[in-house]
């Protein structure tokens, strides 16, 4: 559980936390949301990221995707899965960091 700094906070204050896997983070206070944003401390290695190790056999057409993640065989169309979803969403996105 995160225990935060004591009220009134203040735009752009931080604290430090430890997690149960032991990794630190810093979490910072932006008034204009009233919300605290939190980042990981630290560099993300490989074992903390999940790949799917297969290179492309054949090109593929990235318009023949289906809308199923699941279907899915290599990182070509990972790529390709998750930029249409960023397109898709881009109205929420631009709502949530404004």
């Amino acid at each position: 559980m995160i225990t935060y700094p004591d009220k009134p906070w203040t735009n752009g204050e931080q604290f430090t936390y430890t997690t149960s896997d032991g990794s630190k983070v810093v979490g910072t206070y932006n008034s204009s949301k009233n919300a605290w944003e939190f980042t990981r401390i630290g560099v993300v290695t490989t074992n903390e990221v999940e790949t799917i190790n297969t290179r492309p056999t054949e090109i593929t057409n990235p318009f023949a995707l289906t809308d199923d993640p699941f279907t899915i065989a290599n990182q070509q169309e990972v790529n390709w899965y998750l930029y249409d979803q960023i397109v898709a969403l881009q109205n929420q996105i631009t709502t949530l960091t404004n």
